[in-house]
């Protein structure tokens, strides 16, 4: 069932056009920077790297979203393994090939793919961090600076770990921990990038999420979207 969903995106992805976004997208990889006026850098700067070998097709553009969501399905799969079993780990699996969200983030590429490819990483290893080897909240860090690189909305997954550090039953211990909050340092240099290019190009990303908040709307409008 699994092979099944893989390759029912892999159809999709070779004969499914473009999206209006997916384009966007791709046409800001022709000019590669550390900002855009709407988002972060890293979505076109993967495809910056993959169009060369790929090509400009909507298999290729797509590439990074299939494999990449790919790998987190294997990643929570290990992660389950580990702790429930393997009916548990086949179960989560099953769920993140079919899921809706899931599912539409393997076959349409935009900047929310990388995000959740990367947040997803970042929370499995902070999860590890947390219960087993302080170490890997550096790889939970990095993770964290690339998902909000891709995605400033990445930045509720660092809020939401920081909010556990102080409800939990740990707290003291995790408020003395120095490797978290060197973790969330680590973070904040990944992303620091697209902050500098934002001051050095008068703020056009603040700029931009002012009008969007500002616009008029409707439920209709919502729903088209």
């Amino acid at each position: 069932m699994v092979l099944l969903a893989f390759f029912a995106k892999c159809y999709f992805n070779l004969k499914a056009p473009l999206l209006d976004d997916e384009v966007y997208y791709f046409i800001w990889s022709q000019r590669p920077d550390f900002g855009y006026p709407e988002h972060g850098p890293f979505l076109p700067w993967i495809y910056a790297v993959l169009s060369p070998v790929l090509g400009q097709s909507p298999f290729a553009v797509r590439f990074f979203g299939l494999f990449g969501m790919l790998m987190v399905s294997l990643s929570v799969f290990l992660f389950m393994k580990d702790r429930f079993g393997k009916t548990s780990a086949w179960l989560a699996l099953f769920i993140y090939q079919v899921l809706p969200a899931t599912y539409t983030l393997s076959i349409v590429s935009t900047i929310d793919t990388p995000m959740f490819i990367f947040g997803t990483f970042s929370l499995i290893f902070y999860s590890k961090g947390f219960f087993e080897n302080k170490k890997f909240l550096y790889i939970g860090g990095f993770f964290l600076g690339i998902a909000a690189l891709s995605k400033v909305s990445a930045i509720w997954l660092g809020i939401g770990m920081l909010f556990y550090v102080f409800i939990s039953k740990k707290r003291k211990e995790y408020i003395k921990n120095l490797h978290i909050w060197l973790s969330f340092i680590l973070a904040t240099l990944i992303y620091s990038p697209f902050l500098l290019w934002n001051y050095f190009n008068d703020f056009p990303f603040f700029v931009t999420a002012t009008k969007l908040l500002t616009r008029e709307s409707s439920l209709e409008s919502f729903f088209l979207f």
